[in-house]
C-alpha cells in the first residue's frame, strides 16, 4: 500500500502543483491521505476480522467530537488565523486560547456522546482509568507481565 500511494502521491502532487500551486498540492495530499486511510482500514479489518459496522460503532464518537471541535474553532475564528510572524505574548495567548477551546469542546462532546450510549467499554473507559492511578502506574501495569 505504501509503495503504491507513494507513486500516486508524487504524480498527483506534481500535477496539482502545476495547475493549482501549493493549495492544489495540499488538497490533493489531504484527499490521498483520506483514501489511503480507508485502504489501510479495509486491510486491517479483513486481517483482524472486524466488520464495517464495528468500525463505525467505535469511531462515531471521536469523529463527531472532532467535527464539533473544528466547527467551534472555525466559528470562533481561532482555528484559522494566519500567524503574524511575531512570536510575542499575544501570539502565545491566542495559541493557548485555541488549544483550550478545542480541547474543551472535544472533551465535552466526546463524553456527552459516551454518556448518551450508556458508557460502553472503550477508549474513554481506558483514559478515565488512567486518572486515579496516574499515567505512569497504568503504563507499568500493562508493560510488566506478572
Amino acid at each position: 500500500i505504501c509503495a503504491v500511494y507513494a507513486v500516486i502521491g508524487i504524480a498527483t502532487c506534481a500535477v496539482s502543483a502545476s495547475y493549482w500551486g501549493l493549495s492544489g498540492v495540499a488538497v490533493s495530499r489531504a484527499a490521498l491521505v483520506a483514501v489511503e486511510g480507508v485502504a489501510y482500514a479495509w486491510v486491517t479489518s479483513r486481517t483482524v476480522g472486524i466488520s464495517g459496522r464495528e468500525w463505525v460503532h467505535s469511531l462515531w464518537r471521536p469523529v463527531l467530537a472532532t467535527t464539533a471541535m473544528a466547527l467551534a474553532l472555525w466559528l470562533s475564528g481561532f482555528g484559522w488565523i494566519t500567524p503574524t510572524g511575531q512570536a510575542g505574548l499575544a501570539e502565545f495567548l491566542r495559541c493557548a486560547d485555541t488549544i483550550l477551546l478545542g480541547g474543551a469542546v472535544y472533551t465535552v462532546v466526546l463524553l456527552g456522546c459516551w454518556a448518551i450510549v450508556n458508557y460502553p467499554e472503550g477508549a474513554e473507559t481506558f483514559l478515565i482509568g488512567l486518572i486515579p492511578m496516574g499515567i505512569g502506574a497504568r503504563a507499568r501495569k500493562f508493560l510488566v507481565k506478572t
